[in-house]
């Protein structure tokens, strides 16, 4: 089934919305959200597409991790193929994980 409600516009609900919703679906703030979007495009390329923008890859990759959702939910959630999803997760993976070795490091560096 598909929903008038596309992921992009489902975002921009939950950006504009109440604070407690978005904390509830991604587990943070909405600024923490858009602050995480710049830095992680700035500083590590995160990157979307002309249908897919970052902020939603970055939601993609979130509500997987916070929810335990699967790709076939989230793609129906979002609404994106299979495929669409599995690829977006797996960018929005690299780029946390490139930004955790930035956070993360060792004191006898």
């Amino acid at each position: 089934m598909t929903s008038a409600q596309t992921g992009n516009k489902w975002i921009s609900e939950l950006i504009f919305g109440h604070p407690v919703r978005f904390h509830n679906i991604f587990r943070m703030s909405q600024i923490i959200f858009n602050y995480l979007v710049c830095l992680l495009k700035s500083k590590h390329g995160m990157h979307g597409s002309h249908r897919t923008n970052i902020k939603e890859v970055l939601a993609i990759t979130l509500f997987i991790l916070s929810q335990n959702e699967s790709i076939r939910a989230t793609a129906e959630r979002f609404q994106h193929s299979t495929e669409t999803i599995s690829r977006y997760f797996s960018v929005g993976i690299e780029v946390l994980a490139q930004f955790s070795l930035d956070i993360i490091s060792p004191e006898d560096k």
